[in-house]
């Protein structure tokens, strides 16, 4: 499953917008012009299916904090998708999903007063211009609906969280709704990740089992130990990058026990007798496994956002981050967000879905290049080159 259009009204500066994205998607555009609130839309949606919708609002300093130009009463995103799930041939097919947030009182807090998942194109005898609903929610009640659009159940949700975030349990009963609310759970979004001398990559790490990194990449450690000492294929993923970027010195990673039920992240390298131990590494290396700990990940959610990739990593890496991205989008949507003419260079092969971001007026506007409109500007322009060149902002 995989997002096919995702609207949204009033959220920062994306007073209204409509994006289409594809399956491995680049946003390009001058600081300040939307990227990272479009990435930021990502995360609060899989945040919203989480159950940590309040939790995500109140870090961002409240609802008036998220609202475009400080002042909208409403935020509104609505997703459809590719289709939902063969159990049920008949619905699912094309579902569409509304979440529709509201300021509460004169405080920054808010509430949900509007909640939708259904299908726009399920026909029904005698009924074929209604959408299928599995959800309906809005500020009075809060339902599902099994399989057969049954059996209607009252939920007592909290007026701040979704239903999805609360589709297991008592809704399990319908797969479908279970099936989309775990699929927008695992949305994840990242924004940076720290590398420096106290960092926690470079701190010994208890173990425990972890398979999928947190947006801070703070769990790289254990995310590597789970999954490069358990898994021969990340394992050789892991290592077929580290050799591409760095050639025959290196020889593999190194979980070394640093005290009762810790260990290290280290690196051997062939001409050194020593393996050397995180707290060591450069900044780049972590930065490449980090996004190689991504990319190669068997476990990759259904959309993955990565913000400014190329920070901090040598130009000869960023095609072989390229390569990785293009088969990670074989297995789920993958989005970043690039100020790098390089980076752009490094998708020879495949070209990307590339939106173009630019603000005006206060407001966020996109433009998608892809299929032949796309091949005819790569005709005249490499994409690093477009860029260079403004010819993006132009079209």
């Amino acid at each position: 499953m995989h997002i096919d259009t995702l609207k949204v009204e009033g959220y920062r500066s994306l007073k209204s917008i409509t994006w289409k994205p594809g399956p491995l998607n680049i946003l390009i555009g001058s600081n300040a012009s939307g990227k990272t609130n479009l990435l930021s839309a990502i995360e609060l949606l899989g945040m919203s299916s989480k159950g940590r919708l309040t939790d995500f609002i109140r870090g961002e300093g409240g609802f008036l904090s998220l609202a475009f130009d400080g002042a909208a009463d409403r935020i509104r995103f609505e997703l459809t998708t590719s289709p939902m799930s063969s159990k049920f041939p008949k619905i699912g097919k094309e579902p569409r999903y509304e979440l529709c947030l509201e300021k509460s009182g004169q405080t920054s807090g808010h509430l949900i007063s509007r909640e939708l998942l259904a299908d726009d194109h399920a026909m029904k005898t005698g009924r074929a211009s209604q959408p299928f609903k599995f959800i309906e929610r809005d500020l009075h009640h809060a339902v599902v609906f099994n399989a057969e659009e049954k059996n209607l159940i009252e939920q007592i949700t909290p007026e701040e969280e979704t239903i999805l975030s609360s589709a297991h349990g008592a809704f399990t009963f319908n797969p479908l709704v279970g099936d989309f609310g775990d699929w927008m759970a695992g949305w994840t979004a990242f924004f940076g990740f720290e590398t420096g001398r106290g960092a926690p990559v470079r701190q010994p790490i208890i173990t425990s089992h972890r398979e999928w990194l947190d947006p801070s990449g703070e769990n790289l450690v254990a995310v590597l130990h789970t999954l490069y000492t358990g898994r021969r294929d990340f394992q050789e993923a892991v290592d077929a990058a580290m050799s591409a970027a760095f050639g025959k010195e290196f020889e593999g990673l190194l979980f070394a026990p640093a005290s009762e039920q810790r260990v290290q992240l280290g690196v051997r390298w062939r001409g050194l007798s020593k393996t050397v131990p995180a707290t060591n590494l450069s900044d780049g290396t972590l930065r490449f496994l980090f996004l190689i700990a991504i990319l190669a990940n068997p476990n990759t959610p259904g959309v993955v956002a990565i913000d400014e990739p190329e920070a901090g990593l040598h130009p000869s890496m960023l095609p072989i981050i390229a390569e990785y991205a293009q088969e990670a989008a074989t297995r789920s949507q993958i989005v970043f967000s690039t100020h790098s003419p390089d980076f752009l260079d490094a998708f020879k092969d495949a070209a990307p879905t590339v939106t173009v971001v630019t603000l005006e007026n206060g407001e966020t506007m996109l433009k998608t290049l892809a299929g032949e409109e796309l091949e005819y500007w790569l005709n005249v322009y490499s994409l690093a080159e477009m860029q260079r060149s403004g010819a993006m902002e132009a079209i």
